[in-house]
């Protein structure tokens, strides 16, 4: 008996669905988590890397703006989606060839440990190769109070700041007058003085850290055992980064939307059958970190096969990460990985069925507006502000995480990516009892959990960041987008007129992937200025930010979200003049 020709075509489309669904996040995937441990080590400024991640909030506007009002209603999807992914993946591939290399020649980068100060208090001091004397500048931040000539009074003054504990130095403010680098050497001479003097089991006792600390530089001379070079050097140049990634992102934020639409407009029981798919795209973004387990592995420390055997040789992988430069360095595979899925995504949009452009309607110019105007009722503004709230501490989690996880958690490399990984393992399952959190607590309930998933997260982060602690509890994360962002998007379908529903999940997404992201870039961007010491960050700090934001946001639903026991239901409107804003 022949199969039937329908449910294998059926089938058959399915498919090519859900490897287009697989391929379109996997893009994203491949590169967003990584990038924001690899893009700050370009040592671009604060605003630079806040206006690079920028890009694909800028990106976010132009799908609100382009793919709804232009793009949707002039190409047909699937070539759109083709044509979007040829040239995103082009600048997004350009991205990886973009650093310098990495030598001791002038104009490479290069690393080195500091082991103490340099001729100037901005510089250090490190040992390089075969005994060569490395000296790198810009080291640590200068700023007014720092200076090398003290009065008796003043390195009397400064030895009491040495001698206190943190907290004494802050509460009794011991340090003012001196500058941050007059600051951060006299510490690190006592403490390196400290550390070398005990012995293993002391150190272990008394949580004895080494100071010396790793730096990388651009390479500015080199002499016969000397080597110089500056640390604050950019590694790529910004304006060709910037531009490139930008590019990609205006291309590629537009196609979720339309991969979105081709799967809608293509199934036949779509309130059913969409959600299989989607689920494809979910595991696309876990599977995009598998391929750096690899990539980072540091092959030069790992035994051939033969000498140990299968299972030993496989331990040795991974527990084998390369470190400093050569992980950084190697990162830069991300845009590789990223702009080979893109051309892959391109090549097979043209086997995807046709799907023609929509035509206008007479209403679709006000819809948004006409969303917007919606925003008078007060569940529905706290909603908005909530969801602005909730975007920018979920984005905070990518800025900082990846860098986290590395140097404070001490997590390999090469296992990063699969750590942050977790949380959409959990989303998944997360997702399924959805439904039944909501029947059971209701809206504002299952909001308030989502967005204190996030204040227990960083919690966490900044009180105790055990490895085992740190890993588990990146569990939240698919609880915090499940109970909050998915229960946003199903309470818009819920309560919005249903000729506004589309152009008021528009709205929310601007927020999402727009708005609230690009504001926690700029926040955290400041953030790693203020907090910053030598090359280190201060995660515990940074992090209590993020958890006082995701509280505030908690509390606000908590007091003042109390959506009607029905949908909103706006007046008819009569006139196309109503639906305009008012003059100024």
């Amino acid at each position: 008996m022949s199969a039937d020709p329908l449910a294998s075509q059926a089938a058959g489309l399915r498919r090519k669905l859900c490897l287009m669904m697989f391929l379109q996040i996997f893009i994203w995937g491949a590169w967003f988590e990584l990038g924001f441990d690899y893009i700050p080590a370009l040592k671009f400024t604060g605003w630079q890397n806040a206006l690079i991640f920028g890009a694909f909030n800028i990106g976010a506007l132009v799908a609100l703006l382009f793919s709804t009002q232009f793009a949707d209603r002039k190409f047909a999807a699937e070539k759109f989606l083709g044509a979007s992914h040829l040239i995103g993946g082009a600048a997004i591939l350009g991205l990886f060839f973009l650093q310098v290399p990495v030598g001791t020649g002038v104009g490479e980068v290069s690393s080195a440990r500091i082991i103490g100060r340099g001729p100037t208090i901005t510089s250090g001091v490190a040992e390089g190769p075969n005994g060569a004397t490395v000296v790198v500048e810009n080291v640590v931040a200068s700023g007014p109070g720092d200076k090398t000539d003290w009065s008796p009074e003043e390195k009397a003054k400064l030895a009491a700041y040495v001698a206190a504990t943190p907290k004494e130095r802050e509460d009794k403010k011991l340090g003012d007058g001196f500058g941050p680098a007059t600051k951060f050497w006299a510490v690190f001479d006592r403490e390196l003085q400290e550390y070398n003097a005990a012995s293993d089991a002391e150190r272990k006792d008394k949580k004895l850290k080494d100071p010396r600390f790793a730096v990388t530089f651009v390479v500015t001379e080199n002499k016969p055992q000397t080597l110089a070079g500056d640390a604050k050097a950019p590694l790529a140049p910004f304006g060709l980064f910037f531009g490139l990634m930008l590019l990609h992102c205006v291309f590629y934020v537009p196609t979720v939307s339309i991969t979105n639409s081709i799967a809608f407009a293509n199934l036949k029981d779509p309130a059913h059958e969409f959600g299989p798919v989607r689920v494809w795209g979910t595991i696309g973004w876990i599977v995009a970190s598998w391929p750096f387990i690899f990539i980072l592995v540091n092959w030069a420390k790992v035994p051939a096969l033969g000498e140990v055997g299968f299972v030993n040789w496989l331990g040795a992988v991974f527990g084998t990460s390369k470190e400093g430069l050569e992980a950084s360095s190697a990162q830069r595979y991300i845009f590789l990985v990223s702009g080979l899925a893109s051309f892959a995504l391109a090549a097979i949009s043209p086997t995807l069925p046709h799907t023609p452009p929509k035509p206008a309607t007479g209403d679709d110019s006000f819809a948004t507006l006409k969303a917007a105007r919606l925003l008078k009722h007060p569940f529905v503004a706290v909603l908005f502000l909530v969801t602005f709230i909730d975007a920018a501490v979920h984005q905070s989690f990518f800025y900082w995480t990846a860098s986290f996880l590395k140097t404070d958690v001490g997590i390999p490399a090469n296992w990063v990516p699969p750590v942050m990984k977790i949380g959409q393992i959990a989303e998944i399952l997360t997702m399924l009892v959805l439904g039944y959190v909501l029947k059971r607590l209701g809206w504002r309930a299952t909001m308030v959990i989502g967005v204190l998933g996030h204040a227990a997260r960083f919690a966490v982060f900044a009180f105790y960041p055990e490895p085992w602690a740190a890993v588990t509890v990146n569990i939240v994360h698919g609880i915090c987008y499940a109970f909050f962002f998915a229960t946003v998007y199903i309470f818009v379908d819920e309560f919005f007129p249903k000729d506004v529903r589309s152009s008021a999940q528009g709205l929310f997404n601007v927020l999402i992937l727009g708005v609230g992201p690009f504001v926690a870039n700029l926040i955290c961007g400041q953030l790693g200025v203020i907090y910053k010491v030598g090359d280190q960050l201060q995660y515990s700090a940074i992090f209590q930010y993020s958890m006082a934001a995701g509280a505030v946001g908690a509390i606000l639903l908590l007091l003042f979200f109390h959506p009607p026991s029905e949908a909103v239901k706006e007046p008819p409107v009569k006139t196309p003049e109503e639906k305009a804003p008012p003059v100024a």
